[in-house]
């Protein structure tokens, strides 16, 4: 419920950017779904850490890469 408000505030603002700016933008904003997980312990959060700092490396490969 939050991430799905914060998403829809955010978008006005995006739209209202890209509409001042005369940008010519096509293309999703958001992803569709999200993962949304709690975090219980230490090594729940040492591992969505390595996620994280990994995850631009693995960019080549992703489905959602347009130049893939």
């Amino acid at each position: 419920m939050i991430v799905g408000a914060f998403k829809s505030m955010s978008i006005h603002d995006v739209l209202a950017h890209i509409e001042e700016n005369g940008l010519d933008m096509i293309g999703k904003i958001w992803q569709r779904n999200y993962f949304e997980r709690v975090i219980r312990n230490e090594r729940d959060l040492d591992n969505i850490r390595t996620y994280i700092r990994n995850n631009p490396r693995n960019w080549e490969r992703d489905d959602e890469n347009p130049a893939r």
